[in-house]
C-alpha cells in the first residue's frame, strides 16, 4: 500500500493494548477510530468494568466505540462512512459476518496469538504452554468467514523456554505485535 493506510481498530483483551498504543503513535498510519466490547460486570460487587482496551483508550483521552454487535446496521453504517482501508482485529471477541469482512478496501486483518494454523480460536496462548511447545508466535492474517482460516500475511516466531506464564507471554506477544503492526499493515 503506497498511501497512509486508514485503519479502524477493534480490540478488547490485554494483548490488544500495546498494538493500539503503537498504532496511535505511528505516523505512517491513520487511526480512524477504536472499538471495543461493552463494559461488563466484574468483581464481587459486579461493577461495570471496561475492557483493557476501553480502559487504556479512556486514560489516553481517545474516543472509543463500545460495540454491542459489529454486525449491527448502525455500526456498519459508521464503518461505511469512515471508509477504512483495514479493520484491524486484536482479541476482540465478536464474530465478524460477511458484510463487515467485505467492507474495508484491503480487508479485515486479525492479529492472532499463535503460529496459524496451529491453535485457531480463543485460547492459543494457554494451549501452547500446556502442550509445551518450543515456540509460538504472532500471525497477521486476512479474515474470512471461517474462524482463523484466512491467508496469513506474516508470522513472527517467539521461542519458548517452558517457564512462561500466560499473562506474561500475552504481554510479550502484544509488545511484539505492536512493534511490527505499523510496518506490516503498510505493506499489505
Amino acid at each position: 500500500m503506497t498511501a497512509k493506510p486508514k485503519i479502524y481498530f477493534l480490540g478488547s483483551g490485554d494483548i490488544a493494548v500495546p498494538v493500539l498504543k503503537a498504532l496511535a503513535d505511528a505516523p505512517e498510519v491513520e487511526l480512524l477510530g477504536v472499538g471495543t466490547q461493552l463494559d461488563r460486570p466484574a468483581g464481587r460487587k459486579r461493577q461495570l468494568t471496561p475492557t483493557p482496551v476501553g480502559a487504556y483508550a479512556a486514560a489516553k483521552g481517545m474516543e472509543i466505540d463500545k460495540i454491542a454487535s459489529v454486525n449491527a446496521p448502525e455500526f456498519l453504517e459508521k464503518m461505511y462512512s469512515l471508509a477504512p482501508d483495514i479493520i484491524l482485529v486484536v482479541s476482540f471477541g465478536q464474530l465478524l459476518k460477511e458484510e463487515i469482512l467485505q467492507l474495508p478496501r484491503v480487508g479485515c486483518v486479525n492479529i492472532h496469538a499463535s503460529l496459524l494454523p496451529r491453535y485457531r480460536g480463543a485460547s492459543p496462548i494457554v494451549q501452547c504452554i500446556l502442550n509445551r511447545d518450543s515456540e509460538t508466535g504472532v500471525a497477521f492474517m486476512l479474515m474470512e468467514k471461517g474462524l482463523d482460516t484466512g491467508p496469513v500475511y506474516q508470522t513472527i516466531n517467539i521461542p519458548l523456554d517452558h517457564r512462561e506464564y500466560a499473562d506474561a507471554l500475552e504481554f510479550k506477544m502484544g509488545l511484539i505485535a505492536g512493534r511490527e503492526a505499523p510496518g506490516i499493515l503498510c505493506a499489505i
